[in-house]
């Protein structure tokens, strides 16, 4: 009798790694989720816990949950895009150090950091509206902070965009620090008026000074 269970219950694992092996292809999170890692297809669903899927030469976050009740890191992967990804995230979200393009996709809310820093991004465009932790989005090719969120609660680090050329569009409020050194394009003038529309509860650091 045993055995018996034991048969289908091999034969049932067996079925359902077939069922998401056809679903899914090599390279999405749903596939590396559900065929390589042996797990339950989460695919727009809630997961409570951290999601960890760093190094897996991911192309693609198709297959992932809709929520994540932890932290959902994606960095050091091969994403040119973030479609799939969660809409909501209570914790951290990282897709640093992939080959995005556009944040189009990202999550729409996420409760603490939100890194996207070490990419090819043009543009902020997509990024989440709110950002409870910090947001950092260095070691781009931004050329504006159009796009960025409205509420940032801790610093905003869009330091070493070479082509940034304006700080307008930034955040209307940022909790902690606003990093911008390293943007050899910015002008003094720049930030100075930087408060003019920006609530920054702490300090400037730029190629000028702290202000």
């Amino acid at each position: 009798m045993i055995r018996n269970r034991f048969m289908r219950d091999r034969l049932y694992n067996r079925r359902r790694i077939l069922s998401t092996s056809n679903k899914y292809q090599p390279g999405e999170f749903g596939y590396w989720w559900t065929v390589e890692e042996g797990n339950e297809d989460i695919e727009g669903e809630e997961y409570r816990g951290d999601i960890n899927c760093t190094w897996k030469e991911l192309i693609s976050l198709k297959g992932a949950p809709r929520e994540v009740s932890g932290d959902f890191d994606c960095f050091h992967n091969q994403l040119t895009s973030l479609e799939g990804a969660p809409v909501h995230v209570s914790g951290d979200f990282d897709c640093s150090q992939n080959k995005l393009i556009s944040l189009v996709g990202a999550p729409k809310e996420v409760g603490g950091t939100f890194y996207c820093a070490d990419n090819q991004l043009d543009s902020l465009e997509g990024a989440p509206r709110e950002v409870g932790g910090r947001f950092v989005c260095s070691y781009n090719y931004l050329r504006s902070l159009k796009g960025a969120p409205e509420y940032v609660g801790g610093w905003f680090d869009c330091s070493n965009n070479r082509y940034l050329e304006s700080l307008e569009s930034a955040p209307e409020y940022v909790g902690r620090e606003f990093f911008c050194d390293d943007c050899r394009n910015l002008s003094e003038e720049d930030i100075m008026h930087l408060r003019d529309y920006c609530d920054i509860k702490g300090k400037i650091k730029s190629d000028y000074g702290e202000f």
